[in-house]
């Protein structure tokens, strides 16, 4: 982790870049419904979902890159140690739930 005080002006970018974009792809699968089957614009709606979402994965690997290069700032102030308590007891009880989903089918 660096001594930096704040995220870095790409990774900032780059988040505020991929909310956009999951936003247009999200409306684009929702509003081809208003279209016919084998329209030309529900064919460019798809079109475009597809090479959006291909950008969103290209700039995820970006996101990894920058965070793996720049570091992240602290987390001020640092979480209190109930929080740390809380999280744990969460894990706990997740790993818990866990075993409890687990069937045994060879009885059945």
């Amino acid at each position: 982790m660096s001594g930096q005080a704040r995220y870095s002006n790409l990774s900032i970018t780059l988040h505020w870049l991929m909310l956009v974009l999951l936003v247009a792809v999200y409306c684009l699968m929702e509003f081809r419904g208003y279209f016919p089957r084998g329209s030309e614009e529900r064919d460019a709606m798809k079109h475009w979902h597809y090479m959006l979402g291909l950008s969103v994965f290209v700039l995820v690997w970006i996101r990894i890159a920058a965070r793996a290069i720049g570091g992240v700032p602290p987390i001020t102030p640092s979480p209190s140690a109930s929080c740390a308590h809380a999280g744990a007891a969460a894990r706990r009880a997740r790993a818990h739930t866990d075993t409890d989903r687990r069937t045994d089918y060879s009885r059945h």
